[in-house]
């Protein structure tokens, strides 16, 4: 990314066109995710991944204005799998309705949407149904 700054990038990020699946990863300065997230109406995946210092997603009202988003998964976001943990984390309000929710502390390496999408995305169509890009180990 040049000299963009993480931070940058992200808060001036264009929302205007229609993304289907977003994988985010490696923007260790950000604690928060920005709440232009909750412009992409059509988003079914998002991929959060290799943030070290992210505590934060986007606030309820945003979260709950993704009303496609059938796949959230987290890799690599110690701080953030604390505040999303089940029924007592301060995120999982925001994220416990999404269909299929997974929050690793690490992973060696990302799971591919595409094949899910091409194949027609149906709410039983989960990440785990998708071709890998290599072989990989989630570490809980």
């Amino acid at each position: 990314m040049g000299g963009l700054s993480s931070s940058l990038f992200l808060n001036n990020f264009n929302t205007t066109f229609s993304l289907t699946w977003l994988t985010i990863n490696s923007f260790n300065g950000v604690e928060a995710l920005p709440e232009w997230l909750g412009n992409l109406a059509f988003l079914w995946i998002l991929i959060i991944s290799g943030y070290e210092n992210l505590k934060y997603l986007p606030s309820l009202k945003t979260m709950q204005r993704l009303t496609k988003l059938e796949v959230l998964r987290i890799f690599g976001c110690p701080l953030l799998k604390e505040r999303c943990r089940k029924d007592s984390g301060e995120e999982w309000p925001k994220v416990f309705h999404i269909p299929t929710f997974q929050c690793k502390k690490k992973v060696s390496c990302l799971i591919e949407p595409m094949q899910c999408l091409s194949n027609g995305f149906s709410s039983k169509c989960t990440i785990e149904s998708v071709a890998v890009w290599e072989s990989c180990v989630v570490q809980v």
